[in-house]
């Protein structure tokens, strides 16, 4: 059979710290250029949308936004450290809801998570490459999934007139607001599935990993 060394797993262990130790700085270039990034694709998907009667989602800076909606919009809900403003608007109406994300926590951290979940674990390089290429686009369209889920909620419940919902479906979508939404951990929850599950997959597939070391039980005679 085929173990790992105690070295082999702190050698992981400690490489695993060290990506999200990283990842958790703050690098003000890195995190504006991956906010610019995802806004930009989050924009290109939800304009494919319409929330009912003529409503629309748009991604955009906060604080380039604040301004020119403050006359004309309610407060902005804010969470904690928001960098970017889910801006909701319907056709024919004057004005704009605005939603504070912090796409450092929703996406990026949620991200950090899963690679460095891949690039720790005792599989070959182009494994590694491989899951994290793959798994990249899934987290972040699992982290765009999240948004579109509170714009569709803020249009079913807190805009009147715009979207309604049917018993079963107006359930189901305060269920996923409050039980997978809300819970600011849930976030992380995905990614770490995710990671954990290449890996196992990775070590059915290929048990003779880097780092490994082979143990004979059975000798013939």
């Amino acid at each position: 059979m085929t173990t790992r060394s105690p070295r082999a797993w702190g050698g992981s262990t400690a490489l695993f710290v060290a990506i999200l130790v990283c990842g958790a700085l703050p690098w003000p270039g890195l995190r504006q250029g991956f906010n610019s990034v995802f806004r930009g694709g989050g924009n290109a998907l939800l304009a494919a949308f319409t929330f009912g009667k003529g409503g629309h989602a748009s991604l955009a800076p906060l604080d380039a936004t604040r301004n020119a909606a403050a006359k004309d919009s309610p407060p902005i809900q804010q969470h904690v450290a928001a960098d970017t403003l889910l801006a909701l608007r319907v056709d024919g109406r004057v004005g704009t809801v605005g939603l504070g994300l912090n796409l450092r926590r929703e996406v990026y951290m949620p991200l950090v998570l899963f690679v460095a979940v891949v690039l720790a674990a005792p599989m070959r390089a182009r494994a590694k490459f491989r899951a994290v290429m793959v798994g990249t686009p899934v987290v972040l369209l699992i982290a765009f999934g999240c948004i579109w889920c509170l714009a569709l909620y803020t249009f079913a419940f807190n805009v009147r007139g715009v979207l309604q919902l049917d018993a079963v479906g107006g359930l189901v979508v305060d269920l996923v607001y409050r039980g997978v939404l809300l819970p600011p951990g849930n976030r992380f929850i995905a990614p770490l599935a995710m990671g954990l599950g290449v890996v196992a997959l990775e070590f059915v597939r290929q048990p003779n990993v880097p780092g490994a070391r082979c143990t004979i039980s059975d000798r013939p005679a």
